[in-house]
């Protein structure tokens, strides 16, 4: 498993830094008002992405690596996204003739929505449940790669938030178009309507829900924000965790390795799969601790760097946002073990409290306290998923993740006292790596022999 996430995640690392250009480009070239308006729009897309998908594509990746023909998993689970997916468009229609909103942000959702389909055909999922995951990683760098690009065409300075959505759109195609491409001999579906569509939706909907759930605590507080405060707010929050969330997909990324790899264990009942999270638990807490430490240190030059001075207040909500890193990448192995071990209820349940909590909380706090109160309910939210994933994967956990914790650290905290007297200057950035990196070799934290000695 170790080789497949390194090669997921240095496509992710290669993501991330297509990702942060990106931003850079966006947020400068529309200034905050253009750059809030699209972040809404995203925030608001988020919820038909995920209906087209309602948690189909988790389960049949996850058919297919317990070792079901992709042909017949693909031959229930297109059908099922295809038909969601006219559901979806139909109730997006009406909803942007209904709902008030400016005509600018209602012509940016249309543009976005013009993705759906795309996102309907994406065969990622098939790839990675054949655990190819070297063409999963290539596919990570095309989508952000495509977006980079399409935007340096299309985006000038001044535009308003269209230019970028057709960006974005463009993107999504080009996506779906070589994911499709890499599946290979992927069968189309044969099926038509029928009985099996709903039954195949249905079981898929609990994974659904639960992503539904996610998708509240990662994008309601941006709603929230554009309706209770600024469209400038809605900009400098959304441009503090534009940046953390890039970091936090890589634990998503570590997902396409581990949860068909965990799959394949638990169907064999093998006695090593407990011995696979607590080692994965241990490699995703050794990382995060020092990001959510030196994000935090080294907010403002960060800031200053992707975005510019216009968008400084955002370094507050960055600070607090940085630490949904610990809490992800904490909770992220025993997730997986959860859906490896088909208890998707549980995971549903885990993700429904976070996402009461977080709505609940972002109602009676954004009007009073706007984005910072915004990222502290986030972090609240997060900590309420982390504790029941703990809980009831307890015969791993209760052990991995303090564990896990004591190894990361001492190197963190030496890396705290390198970075704290230049904070403020980007040179703390290299050198909080330097240092983290050589106390952690130290220190036997990142065992290098044997990490040497598993890659060749």
């Amino acid at each position: 498993m170790t080789r497949s996430i390194l090669v997921i995640g240095l496509a992710r690392a290669v993501s991330l830094a297509f990702g942060v250009i990106l931003l850079a480009v966006l947020a400068r070239r529309l200034g905050p008002g253009g750059f809030g308006t699209l972040q809404l729009a995203l925030a608001v897309m988020a919820y038909p992405l995920i209906f087209v998908d309602l948690g189909l594509t988790t389960l049949g990746l996850r058919e297919i690596a317990r070792g079901s023909p992709s042909s017949e998993v693909v031959d229930r689970v297109v059908p099922a996204r295809l038909t969601l997916l006219v559901a979806t468009l139909l109730v997006l229609a009406a909803g942007l003739v209904l709902v008030p909103v400016s005509m600018e942000l209602r012509t940016v959702l249309v543009v976005l929505g013009i993705g759906l389909p795309a996102a309907a055909l994406n065969a990622r999922w098939v790839i990675q449940g054949k655990r190819r995951f070297g063409q999963t990683a290539f596919i990570d760098v095309v989508t952000t790669g495509s977006q980079l690009l399409a935007a340096l065409i299309l985006v000038n300075p001044g535009d308003e938030a269209l230019a970028a959505a057709g960006a974005l759109t463009i993107a999504a195609w080009t996506t779906t178009a070589t994911s499709v491409l890499l599946a290979g001999r992927w069968p189309r579906p044969r099926s038509a309507l029928g009985l099996h569509i709903p039954a195949t939706i249905l079981r898929g909907l609990p994974l659904g829900a639960a992503s539904i759930a996610i998708t509240i605590y990662y994008s309601f507080d941006t709603i929230l924000l554009g309706i209770f405060r600024s469209g400038e707010e809605v900009a400098y929050y959304a441009a503090a965790y534009r940046v953390i969330l890039p970091v936090l997909s890589l634990a998503g990324a570590v997902g396409t390795v581990a949860i068909p790899q965990l799959s394949f264990l638990v169907a064999r009942r093998d006695a090593g799969t407990g011995i696979a999270v607590t080692r994965l638990c241990r490699q995703l807490v050794l990382w995060a601790l020092p990001m959510a430490v030196g994000g935090a240190l080294t907010a403002e030059p960060i800031i200053l760097l992707v975005f510019g001075p216009e968008f400084l207040p955002a370094v507050a909500p960055f600070q607090i946002l940085i630490w949904s890193v610990v809490t992800v990448y904490s909770n992220a192995a025993f997730a997986f073990l959860l859906l490896a071990r088909g208890r998707d209820r549980r995971y549903l349940a885990a993700a429904a409290a976070g996402a009461l909590v977080n709505m609940g909380l972002n109602l009676l706090i954004i009007p009073i306290a706007g984005m910072l109160g915004a990222a502290l309910t986030t972090i609240v939210s997060e900590l309420t998923v982390l504790s029941l994933l703990v809980w009831w994967t307890r015969d791993v956990s209760f052990a991995a993740l303090p564990a896990a914790m004591r190894t990361a650290a001492i190197p963190t905290v030496v890396m705290a006292l390198v970075v704290w007297p230049i904070r403020y200057s980007l040179l703390a950035v290299p050198a909080g790596i330097v240092a983290f990196l050589l106390v952690a070799a130290a220190t036997g934290a990142i065992p290098v022999r044997s990490a040497l000695a598993r890659l060749r």
